[in-house]
């Protein structure tokens, strides 16, 4: 069994086959030492085997996106309106406490603040653990919605959890500089616990 089993590694099988030696090249067999009483052989499948070529396979990623245009994207306007009801209120008012307070923990300066490579490097880094958040409790919510109403959700958790895991990429990439210490990933624990069940309510 434990020949075989070092031969099927070294002469894969076609996947409709049930049994891998089979059609397997006699001259391979015989270098393994098995009986050839029982197994069948053709000059045709043997060519076949003998010059099989491993395939690698390049990554797709399974979830379908939009491609943007440059002139898509010059059309993108910035917009900011001054709020007036009291929800708005509270949610800009939300959103500049919060980062203030990321200014403080990533020790931004500001532009032209003296901030060193290290500097940035932490405040990306923390930043895009906290962005990869958002679009993955948002595509959770409408997928949990879209069960309990039993009603189509139009794309849209499609859109969210790639939102998230292009966050997630990003965090990826800024990796390859610099890898975080123990402190920073508490911090990062931390956060994920505030900020995860912050947009979940």
């Amino acid at each position: 069994m434990l020949r075989l089993s070092r031969f099927a590694l070294r002469h894969p099988s076609p996947p409709h086959s049930s049994f891998r030696f089979l059609h397997a090249p006699q001259s391979a067999l015989q270098e393994e030492g098995i009986e050839l009483g029982h197994f069948r052989s053709h000059r045709k499948s043997d060519a076949h085997f003998t010059q099989q070529r491993k395939v690698v396979q390049e990554w797709e990623n399974p979830i379908p996106h939009e491609v943007y245009s440059v002139e898509d994207l010059n059309q993108v306007r910035e917009t900011h309106r001054d709020p007036k009801e009291m929800h708005a209120k509270v949610a800009l008012f939300a959103v500049r406490t919060m980062r203030t307070g990321f200014d403080i923990v990533s020790r931004y300066k500001g532009p032209g603040g003296g901030m060193t490579s290290t500097d940035w490097i932490h405040r990306c880094l923390f930043l895009e653990t906290v962005a990869g958040v958002p679009g993955m409790v948002a595509g959770m919510s409408r997928h949990l919605r879209s069960l309990r109403t039993m009603q189509r959700d139009q794309g849209w958790i499609h859109t969210l959890l790639e939102e998230a895991e292009n966050e997630r990429m990003h965090l990826l990439i800024f990796m390859t500089l610099k890898q975080p210490g123990p402190l920073f990933r508490l911090l990062v624990l931390g956060g994920q616990g505030v900020f995860f069940n912050m947009f979940f309510l």
